[in-house]
């Protein structure tokens, strides 16, 4: 039986790959724990962590409805329904991308921008984060104001009820993890009486 585990030690660092948007290093670390008859134990392994720009996640609600973006994505070549999302640029903070990218995908305005929290969406690979936000109140559509790269794409959206996102969820036609990590902050928002 383990009687603790002690912190890992960082053996060597190093970068494999490194691009303007993600970069790849590598970590060899020692893991040691100490058992209940005293003993230490160790082992080595070695980590390749994606390190990529922190990004924001943006549910757009109105009255019972959300706000859902469709958009190709090429890992997976398939198109994916979530929310509003982007990375967030050097010299921006969390809050100015998310009414960027409200603008961008979805030609959106939102009187209010209340943080759900944040979200690690995958902690075995990378070390990006994402910061999660409301946007509620008066919701203003204007014309969308895609990048480049958006309008080859594919990206539409449209919005659906909240009984509709449960179902297409159970359904599996939402399956971006990132996504679903926010449905779960919104429903406990939601569940706490809040609009």
């Amino acid at each position: 039986m383990v009687k603790h585990i002690i912190k890992p030690e960082v053996l060597e660092q190093k970068k494999s790959y490194e691009s303007k948007y993600v970069s790849v290093r590598e970590d060899r670390v020692l893991f040691k724990r100490e058992t209940e008859d005293g003993k230490i134990e160790k082992v080595e392994r070695t980590y390749y962590i994606t390190e990529m720009h922190n990004f924001v996640i943006v549910i757009v609600k109105r009255s019972d409805e959300i706000l859902l973006i469709n958009q190709y994505r090429y890992p997976v070549r398939k198109f994916s329904n979530e929310f509003v999302a982007g990375i967030i640029d050097d010299g921006e903070d969390a809050e100015e991308t998310a009414k960027k990218e409200l603008l961008e995908e979805a030609g959106i305005k939102a009187e209010k921008l209340t943080p759900l929290g944040k979200i690690f969406p995958l902690v075995g690979q990378t070390n990006a984060y994402a910061h999660i936000y409301l946007a509620s109140g008066a919701i203003e559509e204007v014309p969308p104001r895609p990048e480049i790269f958006e309008k080859f794409v594919s990206l539409t959206h449209r919005w659906v009820s909240l009984n509709q996102f449960r179902d297409m969820v159970v359904s599996g036609r939402i399956n971006n993890a990132p996504t679903l990590a926010a449905w779960a902050l919104l429903t406990e928002y939601l569940n706490k009486g809040n609009q």
